[in-house]
């Protein structure tokens, strides 16, 4: 049990003699697990709990009642927290059957158990808890003692205090720093430290080095790390002296020799706690501010949790943003490192006194090596013979020290890291002290080493003191040349790849470029290698947390083959984006891996998903940590699929997806629809892709780097160049701009930004894309509402040349002087570092300005959700230029279809499912729609009656939609929109207001002069519909047919593609949508033929025009 109370234990008339008093006493205040050897013997020998606690009786106490029990209560709860090694309790007569009092012997009774009487850790409860005690003993108005587990509101009570104290030591380090000044009069900060600094905020230059704000930044960053370093070693010192009273820091780091950190040559974070220890401020300080929280720790319980929320909470966070981003690294939550250890760790290995060999290769604060030292020890100590042996536990810690090994590259990271592995050590070493009181526990050097796990050279160890000794380059040899194998290797790797600050590119004799040397490979990857490259054929596990982009995307294709080759993937467990890091947007996947070997029987992967998005963390570890194949959990989706390595499966680019839970939607698709050609040809450069029955070609816009500079405002090129000019170079395009503001992430002004806010600060705003189903919704200029809002500059390298010759030949009186001075002044402000050309231009031939008839959609499309429920497809048949944010198919001659066909089966639920499987670029359904996707979609031909009918649908969506757009316009609406991407038509009362001003005037006029269409003719030809139908009326009919058609495209679309009524409604339940249940009971598109429906279905649309 949890807690252990006694009721007034001051009250002497609930106890017979001051011998149980004082028992009682001390027993309120011992139930962290005795230290004394007696009692360890005792419980060694098999005796109960019950019975053990006779031993705690001290032999002083006088047979009657004690007339000041406040005082003995004082006297021992200090021999027993602060003296234990000096009590002397043999001789005690009180047997533990005659406790009287409230205390609930049951509870007691229920610990009388050997195996949890063996140690330090005889009160730990049997889900290995530790426990630790609130010291509330010495105030007047507790009655009551209590022994429970740590709480969160703890952990977050000690990071603040933390937190607190630093700031205050922070601005020490910046005041002794002054009275350091340099020769220049600046602040004073050692060159190591300088280096060091600049290199952490990727400082490139030797000017940079010598600039104010450079030295400004370094100065701020090193008091930080600093003053960081001084708090987390006086709470070590204050946590030890807790742990084992009597105990110091300093005595504790004699038993590690070379690594003593008092004994470091020349380590820069750590002078101000030397200075600072002499004067014992902070420590007292930090002391009593602990003591108030009411805060004694009897035990390391969740002390991982406040060193990792201390170093992200305030070190990364509060002044180290660009650190944590550049270098991917988030750190893990207690919970996640936790999980994945019980994943992972075998049966044998979760015994006491074996030591595995241990692998971090990417350690920063140690998180994961000190987890698998937490439950090493504490099984350790648990287990009788281990426990009671000095030898054994001496040789418990030689075998941690040489087989737990750890590389980090970020030397601050490392110092910190290495400080929690000493911690965590702490425990064996206060057993050993209570069994050898005079000799001092050595401990061999630990394999912990500050390096660059991608490269492994002595050139990158050390790296602020650039010294490396002989033992750690056999060490490090070792290790880079992977002579030396793991049992298991968990870790958290860095998510990115970055040709600055400390991840740099990889040595490539690490690794082989075969494997992992695609383009787009990120840093988790090459830590994977390492560490596949580094795990114990037999036996050795790898365990992991990365995103799920390689598990599916063509970049890690060689990677996938060669596991799927060399090794096993025995569990995956996938979370949602925000889940383990509420700020990665990423999903994370922790899978497990072990080498194929002879000796491993056929075995399984095992692949979950949570479907809940509102469980905590926590909430859900504890669903896949349960999870029972034979009793699943309804909120887990899940899939066993065979590891033979016979097995053969069918999936493009060796993607893992066969890997992953699959609807039977999604077979049922696959099955019906395999023997189909294909929608597309894809890239032309990706022979594999081409289908010489697909009716369409994939293309997509040309770059117009640098940063879009050939893209402008229309309005503002007619200002600047002229209209001559721009009739000359310059054509309609389908643009949006992407910027959110005018800084970059590092609040400094963007190069874009520079260059734009002298010449169109307009062009830097931040737009939605124009880009909607069927007609697209882009911005015109103000001043005519016809003009593009944006225009391309077709400028390539001949127009490149002719500007630039007829510059030399007239200068400045050259036609086109102002464009050629423009694209002078953009490739020189916006790409300094490229010389290879002197004017700013791009390929433009791919931009479709030729083509009369194009199918556009943005390539970049993300989720499906809520505002953006459907994909977007829309017709151009003005020739307007398109860039590289959109795709757009355009037609075989050979084909017969109509755009308008291929419109409507692009944006029917059918496609999106389709586009849903095969575009997506993560475990969570975001889309890119490039050609080498879309060339697995299939592709049903129609018979003459469906192309005909859907091209008729879709030709009146387009009218419908063309309407709805004008009144959007004409009445600056501004939720509409989102009502037409979901087939609504309840329009909001704000929007309905804005729609008031315009009931009884001509304003269908102003929106579509058109009278072909018969939706145009229905809305003009009554003479009487301004008097009677309001604006917000037509509105309403207009989205209602819209969504009629919608309706009447998607199920064209099943027609044609043949799929069954229950296998529609699996499709349209997976995707969300709700059409067919707004529309079955008017239009019976599920029971009849397309050719009875349709008809209806347009005479019922005609009826609601009105």
């Amino acid at each position: 049990m949890n807690r252990l109370e006694i009721s007034n234990p001051d009250d002497q008339s609930s106890c017979s003699s001051y011998e149980q008093y004082s028992l009682l006493n001390c027993l309120t205040v011992n139930t962290d697990g005795s230290k004394i050897p007696e009692m360890l013997e005792k419980s060694a020998a098999g005796s109960t709990l019950g019975e053990c606690l006779t031993l705690l009786h001290g032999p002083e106490a006088p047979a009657s009642p004690v007339p000041n029990a406040e005082g003995h209560k004082r006297k021992w709860l200090d021999v027993v927290l602060d003296h234990p090694r000096d009590c002397d309790l043999k001789n005690a007569t009180q047997s533990s059957k005659q406790l009287r009092g409230s205390m609930d012997l049951e509870r007691l009774s229920m610990l009388d158990k050997p195996s949890l009487s063996s140690g330090y850790y005889a009160w730990s409860i049997a889900d290995e808890k530790k426990l630790y005690v609130k010291d509330v003993s010495m105030k007047d108005t507790s009655n009551t003692v209590t022994t429970t587990d740590i709480t969160e509101d703890d952990v977050k009570a000690v990071v603040n205090i933390l937190g607190t104290v630093l700031q205050q030591v922070k601005e020490d380090v910046r005041r002794d720093m002054m009275s350091k000044i340099g020769d220049n009069g600046s602040t004073y900060v050692p060159s190591a430290a300088i280096q060091f600094l600049l290199r952490l905020n990727h400082t490139e230059t030797s000017n940079d080095i010598d600039s104010p704000r450079a030295t400004a930044l370094a100065t701020e960053l090193y008091c930080l790390m600093t003053g960081f370093m001084t708090v987390y070693l006086v709470f070590i010192e204050i946590l030890l002296q807790e742990l084992l009273p009597g105990s110091s820091l300093e005595a504790y780091m004699e038993c590690f020799a070379e690594d003593n950190v008092f004994r470091l040559p020349d380590d820069i974070f750590l002078w101000h706690h030397l200075h600072s220890r002499r004067q014992t401020t902070i420590l007292d300080d930090l002391r009593q501010r602990l003591k108030v929280s009411g805060i004694r720790f009897r035990s390391l319980q969740l002390v991982d949790s406040i060193f990792s929320r201390f170093y992200t909470t305030h070190f990364l966070e509060a002044a180290a943003q660009k650190h944590r981003k550049d270098h991917g690294q988030f750190y893990t939550p207690q919970s996640v490192v936790r999980f994945m250890w019980n994943r992972c760790l075998s049966p044998k290995d979760r015994k006491g006194g074996h030591v595995p060999r241990v692998f971090d290769p990417c350690m920063g604060i140690g998180s994961f090596l000190c987890e698998f030292l937490t439950g090493l020890i504490d099984t350790s100590l648990r287990t009788p013979s281990i426990c009671n042996s000095a030898e054994r536990l001496e040789q418990l810690l030689h075998d941690i020290a040489e087989n737990v090994w750890g590389v980090e590259i970020d030397p601050f990271a490392y110092h910190l890291g290495k400080l929690n592995f000493m911690v965590h050590l702490f425990p064996l070493y206060r057993r050993l002290v209570d069994l050898n009181r005079n000799q001092i526990p050595r401990i061999g050097r630990l394999r912990l080493f500050c390096n660059d796990t991608l490269k492994l050279t002595e050139q990158h160890g050390a790296s602020l003191t650039n010294v490396i000794s002989a033992w750690e380059r056999d060490q490090l040899r070792q290790l880079r040349d992977a002579t030396i194998k793991f049992d298991y290797i968990v870790t958290n790797p860095p998510y990115m790849i970055r040709k600055t600050g400390f991840i740099t590119v990889p040595d490539p004799a690490l690794y082989d470029d075969h494997v992992l040397g695609g383009k787009g490979t990120q840093a988790y990857m090459y830590f994977m290698w390492i560490a596949l490259q580094r795990c114990n054929e037999n036996g050795g596990q790898v365990c992991l947390i990365t995103p799920s982009q390689w598990m599916v995307l063509e970049f890690a294709e060689h990677l996938r083959s060669w596991i799927w080759q060399h090794c096993e993937m025995t569990e995956i467990f996938q979370f949602e984006p925000y889940k383990v890091w509420p700020k990665v947007q990423t999903d994370s996947l922790i899978f497990c891996l072990r080498m194929r070997s002879s000796s491993n029987q056929i075995t399984e992967t095992k692949f979950l998903r949570h479907l809940s998005r509102k469980m905590t963390l926590e909430d859900i570890l504890r669903s896949y940590a349960s999870f029972d194949k034979r009793n699943p959990d309804p909120l887990i989706t899940y899939k066993i699929t065979p590891t033979n390595a016979t097995f053969v499966h069918k999936s493009n680019h060796a993607s893992f997806s066969f890997l992953s839970p699959t609807s039977s939607v999604s077979d049922r698709l696959v099955s019906l629809t395999g023997h189909l050609p294909k929608l597309c040809d894809g890239e032309l450069r990706t022979c594999d892709t081409v289908s010489p029955e697909a009716p369409l070609v994939w293309h997509r816009g040309p770059n117009t780097h640098p940063v879009y500079a050939l893209v402008v405002r229309t309005r503002w090129a007619l200002d600047t160049f002229g209209k001559d000019t721009c009739e000359r170079w310059l054509r309609p395009v389908f643009y949006w701009s992407g910027k959110s503001s005018s800084t970059s992430a590092d609040q400094t002004s963007s190069k874009e930004a520079l260059f734009w806010h002298n010449r169109d600060a307009l062009r830097l705003s931040k737009e939605n894309s124009p880009a909607e189903a069927y007609v697209p919704f882009g911005r015109v200029d103000e001043q005519d509402g016809k003009t593009s809002f944006y225009s391309m500059i077709l400028v390539d390298k001949e127009g490149a040349a002719r500007l630039t010759n007829e510059h030399k030949e007239y200068g400045d009186t050259a036609r086109d002087a102002a464009l050629h001075r423009y694209l002078s002044e953009a490739r020189s402000l916006l790409q300094p570092n490229k010389t290879d050309r002197q004017l700013a231009w791009c390929h433009f031939n791919k931009c479709g300005i030729e083509i009369p008839v194009k199918i556009v959609h943005p390539i970049n499309f993300g989720y499906f959700t809520r505002t953006q429920p459907r994909q977007r497809f829309f017709i151009d048949r003005e020739q307007q230029c398109l860039t590289n944010q959109c795709m757009y198919f355009t037609i075989k001659p050979e084909c017969n279809l109509s755009a308008e066909y291929f419109c409507g089966i692009l944006n029917s639920s059918t496609l999106q499912f389709f586009i849903r499987d095969n575009c997506y670029y993560d475990q969570q359904g975001r889309t890119r729609f490039f050609g080498k996707h879309m060339a697995r979609i299939p592709f049903s031909p129609p018979n003459a009656i469906h192309a005909a009918a859907m091209t008729s649908c879709v030709q009146d969506l387009i009218a419908t939609r063309e309407w709805i757009y004008g009144i959007i316009r004409l009445a600056g609406l501004r939720t509409t929109m989102e009502k037409v991407r979901r087939c609504d038509w309840d329009i909001r009362e704000a929007d309905k207001a804005l729609m008031t001003p315009y009931n009884g005037t001509d304003w269908r006029q102003r929106v579509r002069l058109d009278k072909t269409h018969w939706i145009d003719r229905q809305m003009h030809e009554d003479s009487t519909r301004s008097a009677r139908v309001s604006m917000a009326e037509d509105l309403t009919r207009l989205l209602k047919i819209a969504s009629l058609f919608q309706y009447c495209i998607d199920h064209m679309a099943y027609a044609i593609y043949n799929i069954p009524v229950d296998l529609q409604q699996g499709l349209e339940q997976e995707l969300g949508l709700a059409l067919t249940e707004a529309w079955q009971e008017t239009v019976h598109a599920q029971t009849m033929p397309v050719e009875q429906w349709w008809p209806d279905a347009l005479e019922l649309a005609r009826s609601i025009v009105g």
